[in-house]
């Protein structure tokens, strides 16, 4: 590899946001394939996200009724970035389904 590849290598390891544009695609509402890239709501999430990975090593992130944000397209995708960038590592999103009836 040259240096300019290692150096792009390199910024695709660390930098979500770039990542996303770059290899990531999503299907989008009217059916065309396009590049993840961050709306204003995925740019908040991943700034909370970065924050909590500085200062934890690890995020735990709660997020409620964000419907039509596109949180959960980033959230699968920042998994996806973290698990397929790093050996034997593992992600999770877990859910909660409150029963209002019961």
């Amino acid at each position: 590899m040259t240096p300019e590849q290692m150096e792009v290598r390199a910024r695709l390891h660390d930098d979500f946001p770039l990542y996303a544009r770059h290899a990531l695609k999503i299907r989008t509402k009217t059916n065309e394939i396009k590049p993840l890239i961050l709306n204003n709501a995925q740019r908040i999430l991943e700034d909370a996200v970065q924050k909590d990975m500085d200062s934890r090593g690890y995020a735990r992130i709660i997020i409620l009724k964000a419907r039509q944000q596109g949180l959960s397209t980033v959230v699968g995708g920042r998994c996806y970035f973290k698990v397929s960038q790093n050996r034997a590592r593992k992600a999770m999103v877990v859910t909660h389904h409150a029963d209002v009836n019961g």
